[in-house]
């Protein structure tokens, strides 16, 4: 399939990859006036984008990428961890 990021000046997207979160849970990977998603990028070293169907792009070096998905796997298990019956 095609994965493309609509809108001016956006394009068919032919590097990174795309992640699948719970759209409940952007917020917490936003964070307060988008101060944990800004983090994570400067961190990794990567482009993060989130939609807010909860897909998220991600794309830099090898390392970069590995460590924003291990991030993202680990917050929703802490979200399945914190909710009553394990479902995030």
């Amino acid at each position: 399939s095609v994965v493309t990021m609509k809108g001016m000046g956006l394009r068919k997207i032919r590097s990174g990859v795309v992640e699948d979160i719970d759209p409940h849970l952007l917020g917490r990977l936003i964070g307060r006036q988008g101060k944990a998603l800004r983090q994570l990028k400067e961190d990794t070293e990567c482009r993060v984008v989130a939609a807010e169907n909860g897909r998220i792009w991600i794309d830099g070096d090898f390392e970069g990428m590995l460590e924003v998905r291990t991030r993202l796997r680990a917050m929703t298990a802490e979200a399945k961890a914190a909710t009553p019956g394990g479902v995030a």
